[in-house]
């Protein structure tokens, strides 16, 4: 088609072109024409279409923003400025066209600052598909500081299930966990149905799982690898003041701290759970 030549002409061009402007003027007017045409789009998806087309088309087509949106999710990588164009569509008035700009954003691993911020706002969102996608969103990037790590973690405790799952997702996918975050995630051991997840989470932070074994969270821990068991080859026991866990890599001695902390009683009030939450899980 002419303006796919056109646009990657323009791509190549090296230095300024002088009907450059005139160019890109009407290549956003074709975008905006394809969208409401088609009911999607192809030039926005790719690389080569520039910058200042997409902005105007952002600017002037309201009416076709969430196709646009929605079409950005197969670019490898967005400029700055429309990073910036979509972040703004994170308060729309439209749940469709917020939803859309996340799984927009969803695509980049390296969002400025101030974008993954607003995407933490959306935690909070009353529609659990977008604190899910959120959620996605966040995992994808390379690195979060630590009070995006803790809200992802207060998600632990979301009414809705894929949003726990996908908490546990982009938590376990992370080289470093604060404190104050293991403790967050340790008490989900309570939930037979995301116990195992949860303890292979722990099990990649060495000294913090170990450190979780010589306390209240022990016979949790136990109870999952109990589970576990079944699966793989792996045994616990308590041998005077110090129990051991042993696993195919490795065995593992921990004392029991602090030594008044009956963990062997702990372990034995270990049950299943009904019949009904095993299904379920």
């Amino acid at each position: 088609m002419h303006q796919r030549l056109v646009m990657h002409c323009l791509a190549e061009a090296s230095g300024s072109v002088e009907i450059r402007e005139e160019l890109e003027n009407r290549l956003s007017q074709w975008l905006l024409f394809e969208c409401r045409f088609t009911g999607k789009s192809q030039l926005t998806s790719e690389m080569e279409f520039p910058e200042r087309a997409l902005s105007i088309a952002f600017n002037e087509g309201s009416d076709v923003i969430e196709i646009i949106l929605r079409s950005l999710q197969r670019r490898a990588i967005i400029p700055p400025g429309i990073i910036a164009a979509i972040a703004a569509r994170l308060e729309d008035q439209y749940q469709d066209v917020r939803g859309a700009a996340i799984q927009a954003l969803r695509a980049q691993s390296a969002l400025p600052t101030e974008t993954v911020t607003a995407i933490v706002a959306r935690l909070e969102n009353e529609d659990w598909g977008v604190r899910h996608t959120a959620i996605k969103a966040l995992h994808a990037q390379s690195a979060l500081p630590a009070e995006t790590v803790a809200a992802i973690a207060a998600r632990l405790e979301d009414e809705d299930k894929d949003v726990r799952w996908a908490a546990i997702q982009a938590l376990q996918a992370l080289s470093a966990l604060p404190a104050e975050t293991a403790t967050a995630i340790a008490a989900r051991l309570e939930d037979w149905g995301m116990g195992r997840a949860v303890s292979d989470i722990l099990r990649l932070h060495t000294t913090l799982y170990y450190t979780l074994l010589r306390g209240s969270y022990a016979h949790l821990l136990y109870r999952t690898a109990l589970r576990e068991s079944f699966e793989e080859q792996q045994s616990w026991y308590i041998d005077g003041s110090h129990f051991y866990v042993s696993t195919p890599e490795q065995i593992t001695e921990s004392p029991i701290h602090p030594p008044r902390i009956n963990i062997g009683a702990m372990f034995g009030e270990v049950k299943a759970p009904n019949m009904s939450h095993l299904l379920a899980s």
